[in-house]
């Protein structure tokens, strides 16, 4: 600021002020960054909203006046230059921050001061720097949201909205998303909707030429197959319904095309395709009857005279060959004529044929004649064969008849004439099987009369040469036996022959029949006897030929002829099944069909011939159980003193438990309660007999099972307790007591007397006028004539004679 030169004073620099007077400029202060001088430079003020009118300002120091945020920037501080918007924001002037550009605007600049309008095509979303051009296959509103279009909708890229897809067109969809772009129909298909995604193929039988239309059907006489676009004329060979696609039509019919049906191949003619144009006429000597696809040649033996109809056949004798179509021909005598040929053949030898016969005759027998006449007869006794030209002599063996015949002399009969008109019967013994010499029968023959030849004499028979015989019972004949045998052993006879017994079966020599092999036994083929089933084997059956092993495990037959095995019981085994059961020894057992006996099981006890395996437990106070050495011989033991078992069954030693303290155990025990300690005893745990623990000398014990020590007490006093009390006895006299201990002597010059007087224990001193030896019960009296004046006295010579002048008169005196 200028100084004002008509004041008195100089002002501070722009940017200075002074808040108070002074000699010169170097008193001015700068103004600080935040800050501007007031009006006076007499002070700042700091660059707020306030003092910037309402913006938001800024200052570097130095400052007049505040700085306003310009637009397209954001305040900091008061201090600080404004940083620029980003793109996507905006700021008008003097602001402290920048807004986002809204949906539906976009900010390009990094100074933007307002928003600009999404473009046409284009979409904004919120914060947006720049337009962005709408997606094909979607619609956008101005307002950036995109919408995938509908299935039969198309968009291009920049399209705001999606558009329908029109008749004769189709929008597919491309990878997953809607098209672009609308596209024609092909050729052969049409769609006559809008929004499609596919276009629909033209069906059989119609017409698509307009592409947005449905399709029309194609007429009569014309067709169209699926997919084409426009119909067409039906071929020839072929009938069109219009809807469906050309049908060929079938062998022995024909269309010239263009039609709707086909028509039959007509009598006379050929049709060898279904053209039209390919028809044929049959030729002479063929025929057809309508649909034909060829003309069918006369078949020979008929006669076509027309081309429409199958020929008539020849009439009478005559004949015709294959396509005949103008006669038939007469067949001649001596002649075999085929309908079916013009050949004529002739008549063989013995045959015959007239004129119009159409087959050959056989010349019957007792005639003759030759292939073009009738027959003619044979002389008398004269014969001929069928289909002979001339008549014989009647030989020997035959008869002739007066008609021509010949026959052969019926069996059992013969002649041995030629011309003869009978035979005679063959005589007993005699073969006439040549039926004209007979012959005798040999040795082993017979024949009767009138039979023809000699027979074997026949098995169950006895023969002359003239007659059989039956064999009588018990006797037969085989074939050629002149003779009857008695019927052998071991065979049945009928009386035609001797059959060996089959097995199963037996018989003595004569029986006529075998007999039955009874149960128990076997009769092999050809027995004479029945055999006894052997030990070991049975046979439960009649009629068989062997005997079968006790195959059962522990089964057994001891005896010949059994018919059943029987089963080896219980307590017993059978080792070998033809001896009888053994009994199981102590210690085993054994079931039913035991082939062995068992070891019972320990700590039971199993006698001679036991059934189970545990019959009898081992009692109390023992232990069951079988020596290593002898694993049948049960060992029962007793549980050793001072042990017992609290159960039964127990199989070792380890299972006898020590006896409870109070009581004993000896050998054997089971219930120890049977063995409580007595009085005077004690009896530890595992104590083996009664007297095992006796209680010390000095003390006692009065009550039973005393478990220990401790169960005695001490004896009292004035009783002794030898080793074993259980009552303490009374101290004898002579004898002291003292509590727990041992009775004594009473001393010399002592006595003790008998309870209560020495219940304290002790002994008493002997008193005056007596004395008392060692182990003294009562003081002694000194004698008459002596006198003990002094206590404690233990000998006789403690008494002293009276004085001389005095005298003792009694006993004791003192």
């Amino acid at each position: 600021m200028a100084p004002d030169p008509m004041l008195p004073y100089m002002n501070c620099p722009s940017g200075f002020y002074m808040s108070g007077g002074a000699a010169d400029k170097s008193a001015c202060i700068k103004v600080p960054k935040g800050y501007k001088q007031n009006g006076a430079q007499s002070g700042t003020l700091e660059c707020t909203t306030g003092n910037c009118g309402g913006s938001y300002c800024y200052s570097f120091g130095f400052a007049t006046t505040c700085t306003n945020v310009p637009a397209g920037f954001k305040w900091v501080d008061r201090q600080t230059a404004p940083t620029p918007c980003l793109p996507g924001t905006y700021a008008v002037a003097g602001q402290n921050a920048c807004s986002n550009c809204p949906q539906g605007s976009y900010c390009p600049s990094t100074t933007a001061t307002t928003t600009t309008g999404c473009t046409a095509g284009h979409y904004c979303v919120a914060q947006s720097a720049y337009p962005v051009s709408c997606k094909a296959g979607f619609s956008c509103t101005a307002a950036g949201v995109e919408t995938e279009c509908l299935a039969g909708q198309y968009s291009a890229e920049g399209d705001l909205s999606c558009h329908d897809c029109q008749a004769g067109k189709f929008c597919p969809t491309k990878f997953g998303a809607q098209s672009d772009v609308e596209f024609d129909c092909p050729t052969g298909t049409y769609q006559n909707a809008v929004r499609q995604t596919t276009c629909i193929e033209c069906p059989l039988g119609s017409s698509c030429l307009t592409k947005t239309a449905a399709p029309s059907g194609c007429g009569a006489n014309a067709y169209s197959l699926l997919g084409d676009h426009q119909c067409h004329n039906c071929p020839a060979g072929y009938k069109c319904s219009g809807s469906t696609a050309p049908v060929l039509c079938t062998t022995g019919q024909h269309s010239a095309g263009t039609t709707s049906s086909c028509s039959n191949c007509p009598a006379g003619e050929a049709c060898p395709s279904t053209i039209s144009a390919n028809k044929l006429a049959c030729a002479n000597g063929f025929y057809s009857l309508g649909n034909a696809v060829s003309c069918t040649q006369c078949p020979a033996g008929k006669l076509c005279t027309s081309k429409t109809t199958a020929g008539t056949t020849c009439a009478g004798a005559t004949v015709s060959g294959p396509g005949t179509y103008t006669s038939c021909t007469t067949c001649a005598a001596g002649k075999t004529c085929d309908v079916a040929s013009t050949v004529q053949i002739n008549c063989p030898s013995g045959t015959y044929s007239l004129s119009t016969q159409m087959d050959c005759t056989v010349v019957p027998a007792g005639s003759y004649g030759s292939t073009t006449v009738s027959p003619s007869a044979c002389s008398a006794y004269s014969w001929s064969l069928p289909g002979q030209t001339a008549c014989f002599t009647c030989p020997k063996g035959h008869i002739c008849t007066t008609t021509g015949y010949i026959q052969e002399c019926p069996l059992g009969k013969y002649n041995d004439q030629t011309n003869q008109n009978s035979c005679s019967d063959c005589p007993a013994g005699k073969d006439c099987i040549d039926r004209i010499d007979p012959t005798n029968c040999l040795a082993h023959e017979y024949s009767g009369l009138g039979e023809s030849w000699c027979r074997t004499c026949p098995k169950g028979h006895s023969c002359t040469s003239a007659a059989a015989s039956p064999c009588s019972a018990g006797t037969y004949s085989v074939e050629g036996d002149v003779s009857c045998q008695t019927c052998p052993k071991g065979h049945s006879c009928t009386s035609a022959a001797a059959s060996p017994c089959s097995a199963g079966t037996y018989s003595v020599e004569g029986d006529v029949s075998c007999q039955t092999c009874p149960a128990g036994h076997y009769c092999p083929a050809e027995s004479s006897v029945p055999i006894p089933c052997a030990p070991g084997t049975i046979q439960t059956s009649t009629g068989q030929s062997t005997c079968t092993t006790c195959s059962t495990s522990g089964t057994y037959s001891y005896i010949h002829a059994s018919t059943a095995c029987n089963d080896c019981p219980a307590g017993y085994f059978c080792e070998s099944k033809e001896r009888p059961p053994v009994i199981c020894p102590i210690g085993t057992y054994s079931t039913v069909r035991s082939t062995s006996c068992t070891q019972c099981t320990n700590g039971y006890i199993c006698d001679i011939g036991s059934t189970s395996a545990n019959p009898v437990a081992c009692p109390l106070g023992y232990y069951c159980t079988h020596d290593s050495s002898s694993p049948h011989q049960l060992q029962i033991k007793a549980c050793p003193a001072g042990k017992r078992t609290t159960s039964t069954a127990r199989t070792v030693v380890g299972h006898c438990t020590n006896c409870d303290a109070g009581y004993y155990c000896p050998p054997g025990t089971g219930d120890q309660t049977e063995f409580p300690c007595p009085p005077g005893y004690y009896c530890l745990a595992g104590t083996t007999k009664s007297n095992a623990n006796p209680c010390p000398v000095n003390t006692y014990n009065p009550n039973w099972k005393g478990t220990s020590s401790g169960s005695c007490s001490n004896c009292p006093a004035g009783k002794y307790c030898p080793e074993g009390t259980a009552n303490p006895y009374e101290c004898p006299p002579g004898y002291y007591c003292p509590n727990g201990a041992n009775k004594a002597q009473c001393p010399i010059n002592k006595f003790g007397a008998l309870t209560p007087h020495s219940a304290s224990g002790t002994c008493y001193a002997c008193p005056k006028g007596a004395y008392c030896p060692l182990g003294s019960s009562f003081p002694i009296l000194c004698p008459a004539g002596k006198y003990n004046a002094n206590t404690d006295q233990g000998a006789l010579s403690a008494c002293q004679t009276c004085s001389a002048g005095t005298y003792c008169p009694t006993l004791g005196l003192q």
